[in-house]
């Protein structure tokens, strides 16, 4: 008995998903949602219920939907950016577009079988947040550091700067 793989090939933006995907008549077809809570459940009428979502890792822009799937018990696999970059590469295509992109996922889906993304624990993604903040701060204080220490360079008074 074959087995069946329906895939979802998602290229997350901020404002949008870009869905690529068997629809449940059993047709390839591209979908644009938003991305929201709204755009994620028109997404999911749109797609067979054994649908396996794959997306890329895209910062935090693919967060609220994880959290969306993993809530409803929905199957999906984030995927390192680079490993995706370099699948679309080797079709070597010179123009890219989000409709393109969420094509080739769903393709990466297809040939690759991601495995299943296992989702850390809320503690995971808050402690992230807290260390991105601090070495974004860390990075801002060395950079006004930096300037105050040139300025103190200069042979003339910068004060008013």
């Amino acid at each position: 008995m074959e087995e069946k793989n329906n895939y979802c090939g998602i290229d997350v933006s901020n404002e949008t998903l870009d869905a690529y995907f068997k629809n449940k008549k059993g047709i390839e077809q591209h979908l644009q949602v938003s991305n929201s809570v709204a755009g994620f459940r028109e997404l999911l009428k749109e797609s067979d219920k054994e649908t396996h979502f794959v997306m890329e890792s895209t910062g935090v822009y693919h967060l609220r939907f994880i959290f969306f799937l993993n809530k409803k018990n929905i199957k999906f696999s984030v995927v390192n950016a680079l490993q995706i970059k370099r699948y679309i590469q080797m079709y070597l295509e010179r123009n890219k577009s989000d409709k393109k992109d969420a094509k080739h996922i769903y393709e990466y889906g297809l040939n690759r079988n991601p495995e299943l993304y296992q989702m850390p624990d809320h503690t995971y993604f808050e402690c992230r947040s807290l260390n991105n903040a601090i070495h974004d701060l860390t990075k801002e204080i060395t950079k006004f550091s930096n300037q105050i220490h040139s300025l103190k360079k200069y042979p003339f008074d910068t004060k008013s700067v």
